[in-house]
């Protein structure tokens, strides 16, 4: 696995874990969809490798916070991290996604960008939507960003999806506040 682009490109992200990736070809067009990163905050759940948080640091945004459930991938994340030379950059934090919106919410983060990227069949999206809305994490401009098999529908109430992209069995939602 490699990132894509930014000051990082062609570094190898390394994983001893079951973690499935976002194919480069999805990236990269998450990321032409997003267009500026520079300055910007992630927050990364279900954060796996952390390809999509390590993608966005190489592209200029200021800091990542990767969650996964997985303490292996965690572990994994951090030395990547530190092998990349962005451990300032960069937390990384074992837990499940409910526990740590909560966490976060209760320190009063905020982030421009959420990405969601769950396993395939995933199942609580809407109460995982509902979290983050309560939450205030995201802020007023920023983007929800949705990897999920195509056949999995979402009901959203508090956002609305601006743009929505296909690759295969992978669908990729753009979702803003309403």
């Amino acid at each position: 696995m490699r990132i894509i682009n930014g000051f990082l490109k062609n570094k190898k992200i390394s994983s001893k874990t079951r973690a499935r990736p976002t194919m480069s070809k999805v990236r990269e067009s998450i990321f032409q969809i997003l267009d500026c990163m520079e300055g910007k905050s992630i927050l990364d759940l279900f954060a796996g490798t952390g390809m999509l948080s390590f993608e966005a640091i190489s592209r200029g945004a200021s800091s990542a916070l990767m969650v996964d459930i997985d303490k292996r991938a965690v572990i994994d994340t951090i030395n990547n991290a530190k092998r990349l030379g962005v451990e300032d950059r960069v937390m990384c934090y074992s837990n499940k996604a409910e526990i740590a919106i909560r966490i976060l919410s209760k320190k009063g983060s905020t982030f421009d960008f959420i990405f969601i990227d769950p396993p395939y069949f995933y199942k609580n999206y809407e109460s995982l939507l509902k979290e983050i809305e309560q939450s205030n994490l995201l802020s007023p401009e920023g983007t929800l960003v949705i990897e999920k098999h195509k056949s999995v529908d979402i009901l959203l109430s508090a956002f609305v999806c601006e743009k929505e992209k296909r690759f295969g069995s992978t669908s990729v939602m753009f979702l803003k506040k309403i």
